[in-house]
């Protein structure tokens, strides 16, 4: 009768063999939100990541996210609303926390009533290189003469019905269109490689349609993923989090070895 092999006693109790169990228990326990959010989520060929997230994920995905920078996928578009603003993100550069965004609104309207995107507490103008101001001006007489028609922008805005023009710091005739308006509100846009001194031929609706960038203001996630973890956020306590595949930690991963 042929007998199984035993393991010998002295193997048993070599400090390899614990290793080895240690480090076989750890691989079969990894921690759930580490692994939910080690997962790639896309949205029009952009990855969506920390601070992102979709919006009506259950929790556990959420927490992948930052609370407040929730954006939509639709029709391969990722939309991201501020102020109840919906903007279109075309690119994201995760390293120094920025956004390239633009009006997602069809009519080119923008509800800016007396600030465009500031204060928030999410967000802040970015102000790169080839970055330059278009003025919205508002409460403008009832009665525009023919030079500025073409200015008026697809807004009613917060004054009575009363055009609302949109137009560059360097046109002629924004020197004429402030005497007839009494409210200016500056934005920014993106000079294209064609735009002479700042003036250039779009007017009107065509600026509120051109890119600009925003920084974020959420928690740096470097230090977390630099050490292997995953950046996200505790919904339950509204902290940073930073998910690791022992369990989540508050700010990097810890090596147990």
């Amino acid at each position: 009768m042929i007998q199984a092999a035993r393991t010998p006693l002295s193997l048993l109790m070599h400090p390899a063999f614990f290793i080895f169990f240690f480090l076989l228990e750890k691989s079969l326990c990894v921690d759930p939100f580490f692994e939910t959010c080690s997962l790639i989520k896309t949205c029009g060929g952009l990855n969506i990541s920390f601070p992102f997230y979709f919006e009506g994920e259950p929790e556990q995905e959420r927490s992948c996210g930052y609370d407040g920078f929730e954006v939509s996928c639709t029709r391969n578009t990722t939309i991201l609303t501020i102020s109840d603003n919906p903007y279109i993100i075309h690119e994201i550069f995760y390293q120094n926390q920025t956004v390239r965004v633009s009006n997602a609104i069809a009519s080119g309207c923008l509800p800016l009533g007396r600030q465009l995107l500031l204060p928030d507490e999410r967000f802040e103008l970015a102000q790169p290189n080839g970055t330059d101001q278009f003025l919205f001006l508002f409460n403008c007489s009832t009665t525009l003469p023919d030079n500025l028609v073409s200015y008026e922008i697809n807004c009613s805005g917060d004054e009575g019905g009363r055009p609302v023009l949109a137009m560059s710091k360097g046109d002629p005739n924004l020197v004429h269109a402030l005497e007839l308006c009494r409210t200016k509100v500056e934005a920014p846009f993106e000079e294209k490689a064609d735009d002479d001194d700042g003036s250039n031929n779009e007017i009107g609706e065509e600026f509120v349609r051109r890119r600009f960038m925003l920084k974020w203001k959420a928690s740096n996630c470097n230090v977390c993923s630099t050490s292997g973890g995953k950046c996200g956020f505790n919904f339950s306590d509204y902290h940073f989090q930073c998910f690791c595949p022992d369990r989540p930690h508050a700010k990097h991963c810890v090596s147990n070895l």
